[in-house]
């Protein structure tokens, strides 16, 4: 799949990062290759073509992050930011804003829990699986 969006020029450094560090991460987490345009469209010089290119679902992950990472930009007293973007941009942002939950309200998930949450439901971590083995061959060898 691909999907390309349009981004003003103030959002690419924003979505780019500081030695391309926030769409390095976007593409490692999403799977999907993202490119920002080096030029202005020639539409529109005000904008950068920014491309996804993958499997739908890795296409999907991209764009939720920069939406993701657009919805904080245009939050709070930067709500201005708003109209810079695109009207479909727009769109999909404040969708996003007003339906995306809070973090507090987000579900941990069961591997962002700390080993002694499994310790204390009864469940043992990855490591501690491992060590059992371990620890019964080197009973088993004295």
């Amino acid at each position: 799949k691909r999907g390309h969006r349009p981004l003003p020029l103030q959002v690419a450094g924003l979505v780019v990062g500081k030695k391309g560090i926030k769409i390095n991460t976007i593409k490692q987490r999403s799977k999907a290759h993202v490119e920002l345009a080096p030029d202005p469209l020639e539409s529109d010089e005000r904008l950068k073509r920014l491309t996804m290119k993958g499997y739908p679902g890795d296409v999907a992950k991209a764009e939720e992050m920069i939406i993701d990472l657009l919805s904080k930009w245009c939050s709070g007293d930067a709500s201005d930011n708003l109209e810079l973007l695109p009207r479909p941009l727009r769109n999909k942002v404040l969708d996003y804003i007003n339906n995306a939950p809070s973090y507090q309200e987000r579900p941990q998930t069961q591997s962002a829990r700390p080993a002694q949450q499994y310790q204390q439901g009864g469940q043992q971590s990855y490591s501690q699986q491992q060590q059992q083995p371990r620890q019964q061959q080197q009973q088993q060898q004295q």
